[in-house]
């Protein structure tokens, strides 16, 4: 039984994570924004919209204290 070359298999992973590594900071940061941009909002929209959801929430009480037993 022959062992397969493990080490060349190691260098070949590790380039391939280095390139993927390195394509993620130079190009995909670039190209693609983000879900903030797709969706045309800022921060500061999601951020005053969750504050929002929150009050509401928070205003309405829980489930068990409207209904009857």
């Amino acid at each position: 039984m022959i062992i397969p070359p493990n080490q060349m298999a190691g260098y070949a992973l590790g380039g391939m994570l280095l390139l993927l590594i390195f394509m993620d900071f130079a190009y995909y940061k670039k190209h693609f924004p983000g879900p903030q941009a797709a969706l045309n909002t800022s921060m500061a929209d999601i951020l005053r919209r969750e504050r929002d959801l929150e009050l509401i929430s928070s205003t309405e009480g829980t489930p068990t204290q409207n209904t009857k037993l």
